[in-house]
């Protein structure tokens, strides 16, 4: 696979997040699924959280996400030496329950100095090739692809889970020619369900994910006698499954940025809905600040700017969890 073809690069996107409690994520979704992950990268991702640990810590106390600090444990960002510290910092936070968490923790590094720890408890387990996975739940970060990317969890019931890449991927036109179209015919399309689905994913993904239909209204079935393998959000959707605009931005690759012409602050860009306007050459998509524009990008590029109306794609699947 040549460097063109690498939509995520894990080193070059990683180190271009600027938002510490994302990166922390991040990493730890991907030290707890080491699924073809490099040496290299899993030093990175380790010296990540050991330098930024203090800054990491106090911005998970700050938000009170109790959920976390398992994992800040178990790869070091809290320890023996610094939990005193953290204890100190949650109790004039007046957050109780992370308090509560480090007290125990701090019980345990005394009484049982080797061998503190904590169990994984209420945080998503995040997956990667181990499919089917029964017990991801939304929020939860899937690692998938040949060349692993991180995927979002943002519904899962009755034995599927509904995935968008974390990333927007690529930037591309919604169709190749100026022209009034719609989701059925858009180029957009046969790229996802053609090149990229075939390049992609590995077999076995392949046989775990689900086949949509998408009906004029843009309403989206499953079906079980083909149809797209892989499609982008609705305008509804994007509302639903997105409960602001903040969760609705999207982080840009550096394949993407070096592609499209409208960031914010070259990390965050514009990407693609599949729902059309039905009322001139334009299709809806979020825009960088995570607001909707459903009013219609333009198709196509206008022919005087270069990647003009390139904007991100997040491609986005059905997966069995069965």
């Amino acid at each position: 696979m040549t460097e063109k073809d690498i939509f995520y690069n894990e080193r070059l996107d990683f180190n271009g997040i600027s938002d510490v409690r994302e990166k922390t994520q991040l990493a730890i979704s991907r030290l707890e699924n080491p699924y073809c992950l490099s040496e290299e990268n899993g030093k990175m991702y380790r010296d990540f959280l050991s330098k930024q640990r203090h800054a990491a810590v106090k911005t998970f106390i700050d938000r009170g996400e109790v959920r976390i600090f398992p994992f800040l444990v178990k790869y070091k960002a809290i320890k023996k030496s610094n939990i005193a510290s953290f204890v100190e910092y949650a109790q004039q936070a007046r957050k109780l329950d992370v308090l509560s968490y480090l007290l125990n923790v701090s019980n345990e590094f005394r009484s049982h100095p080797r061998k503190a720890s904590a169990k994984a408890g209420s945080l998503p387990q995040e997956k990667s090739q181990i499919l089917p996975a029964d017990d991801i739940k939304v929020g939860d970060i899937v690692w998938m692809c040949k060349n692993p990317m991180p995927w979002l969890v943002l519904e899962k019931k009755a034995g599927k889970a509904l995935l968008i890449s974390k990333f927007a991927l690529d930037c591309r036109q919604y169709n190749f020619r100026y022209e009034n179209t719609n989701w059925e015919k858009c180029s957009l399309r046969r790229w996802l369900n053609g090149s990229f689905f075939d390049g992609r994913f590995t077999r076995r993904e392949k046989q775990h994910i689900m086949p949509v239909s998408i009906d004029a209204d843009d309403s989206l079935h499953l079906r079980s006698d083909g149809g797209d393998s892989v499609f982008l959000l609705s305008v509804e959707e994007a509302k639903k499954y997105f409960k602001d605009d903040d969760m609705r931005k999207a982080r840009m690759t550096k394949k993407a940025l070096g592609e499209c012409l409208w960031t914010f602050f070259d990390e965050f860009g514009h990407w693609w809905l599949r729902t059309t306007t039905g009322e001139d050459v334009g299709a809806s998509f979020v825009k960088a600040y995570g607001d909707i524009f459903s009013c219609g990008g333009t198709i196509v590029s206008n022919g005087f700017v270069r990647d003009f109306d390139n904007y991100g794609v997040r491609p986005a699947v059905y997966i069995s969890t069965k």
